[in-house]
């Protein structure tokens, strides 16, 4: 991912409303299984700069990842889940 883009995400109010939605769906106990599923709620949430199946991607991978995944970030919340993947890549 590239650094501008690193830092969209993570300063981005409403991105930070997308974040909380997949909080949300993990409280439920709900898993994001395809791409679409992800690019709606970004949608939803008013989140209008990714662009492209790449940056898309990044977002679902890192969204089903914590979903299935839920056991091992205990009580990590999404937003800080994602600030540590861009900085891992960056």
């Amino acid at each position: 991912m590239d650094k501008e883009l690193a830092v969209k995400f993570v300063t981005d109010e409403k991105f930070m409303d997308f974040c909380n939605m997949v909080d949300q769906l993990r409280e439920q106990g709900h898993k994001i299984n395809i791409p679409f599923e992800t690019a709606t709620m970004l949608f939803n949430a008013g989140v209008d700069f990714v662009k492209g199946d790449s940056s898309l991607a990044v977002v679902h991978d890192a969204v089903e990842r914590f979903l299935e995944w839920n056991c091992l970030f205990g009580g990590m919340q999404f937003y800080d889940y994602f600030v540590s993947i861009c900085i891992k890549d960056l």
